[in-house]
């Protein structure tokens, strides 16, 4: 059971990797579940750039580790049609929406 401790360093992690991400972070949809961290792109149409690229990609999971991370999910594409409703509420989301 998490306790309010436990939300607050992952809070605190999830604010370390936003700021080692800089100019990649406004782009992205980044939010974590204790030691998960979950990356989409923010635009709901059209392929997600940053995701991508490999390059990026590497940026991601290096700036996760380094902020405490040892798991990443990367939504390489949204959900589209009858599935995405489903998909989209079977995942857990923070009580910030973000």
């Amino acid at each position: 059971m998490s306790s309010p401790a436990d939300a607050d360093n992952v809070a605190t992690r999830l604010d370390a990797l936003r700021d080692r991400l800089g100019h990649l972070a406004a782009a992205l949809d980044v939010f974590a579940d204790g030691a998960l961290v979950v990356v989409r792109h923010c635009a709901p149409d059209g392929p997600p750039p940053v995701l991508l690229d490999a390059a990026a990609r590497r940026i991601l999971v290096d700036a996760a580790r380094e902020s405490g991370f040892t798991h990443i999910a990367l939504e390489l594409a949204r959900p589209t049609g009858e599935d995405a409703a489903q998909i989209d509420a079977d995942v857990r989301r923070p009580e910030s929406g973000r």
